[in-house]
């Protein structure tokens, strides 16, 4: 089996558990499919005119959780660009676990 198949493989496995759970968590199957239909509605203006808050979050949560993923993203930068995790010495067959 090739690596490109098995990338591939991943990806669907990941996008068709992702819309199983759209349609375990909702109440209805209307309310999946309008989720669904949702989800590929191009709309910027939602981060600014409010309704983004409708959602569930309010303003404080969705700064707290914007500022959360940001700092993971400038976290993961320095531990792979800086420290270099995954540069030329990296070797995947050394998992923590191996020698056991």
């Amino acid at each position: 089996m090739g690596i490109q198949l098995l990338k591939k493989q991943a990806v669907s496995t990941f996008l068709l558990i992702e819309f199983a759970w759209i349609f375990f968590r909702a109440d209805s199957i209307a309310d999946a499919l309008g989720i669904i239909r949702h989800m590929f509605v191009w709309n910027p203006w939602i981060l600014s005119d409010g309704t983004l808050y409708t959602y569930g979050l309010d303003y404080k949560d969705f700064r707290m959780a914007f500022i959360g993923i940001a700092l993971s993203g400038v976290v993961d930068f320095f531990w792979i660009v800086i420290f270099g995790v995954y540069g030329a010495t990296f070797d995947s067959s050394s998992f923590i676990y191996f020698q056991f």
